[in-house]
């Protein structure tokens, strides 16, 4: 397979991404369906983020520090920025859910904070995580179903 064919393709529309690169240990497939839409919609807005190449330590902090803030545009910018570096990690999808519950749209916080869930039960399997920590996103995921309010981020 040449490296033009082996480049991943959505809808037939070439990502500019190895399909290499949308792999990793935990996220054994491309990005599909209902994720590709909203990670789409990212990477055309940041186009040279790579998943696993950037210099990204410290985007949760600040992003949590802006939703703190009430700053919900400077942190939705750094956890879209962080779904696409880190796309097997939860921070970025769970932060998402937060900004897609500020601002009222309760189907995009449902699937975020969905992902999220799946994310971290995935470092359940090798320990890189504690339950707590899962326990804390469920009960944040029940909140958002709910339409409850969110007070800690």
């Amino acid at each position: 397979m040449s490296s033009i064919e082996n480049i991943l393709s959505v809808d037939g529309i070439s990502t500019g991404v190895p399909a290499s690169r949308m792999r990793s240990r935990y996220y054994e497939k491309p990005i599909t369906g209902t994720e590709n839409n909203y990670i789409e919609e990212f990477r055309k807005e940041f186009p040279k983020i790579r998943p696993f190449e950037e210099n990204d330590w410290e985007w949760p902090n600040k992003a949590y520090d802006c939703l703190r803030k009430g700053s919900i545009g400077e942190a939705k910018k750094l956890f879209k920025k962080l779904c696409l570096s880190q796309p097997d990690h939860f921070d970025g999808f769970q932060g998402m859910a937060y900004v897609y519950y500020k601002e009222k749209n309760a189907d995009a916080a449902k699937w975020f904070i969905s992902e999220a869930v799946k994310k971290a039960r995935e470092f359940l399997k090798d320990d890189s995580i504690d339950s707590e920590i899962v326990d804390e996103i469920i009960a944040i995921q029940k909140r958002i179903e709910s339409g409850l309010e969110i007070i800690d981020y």
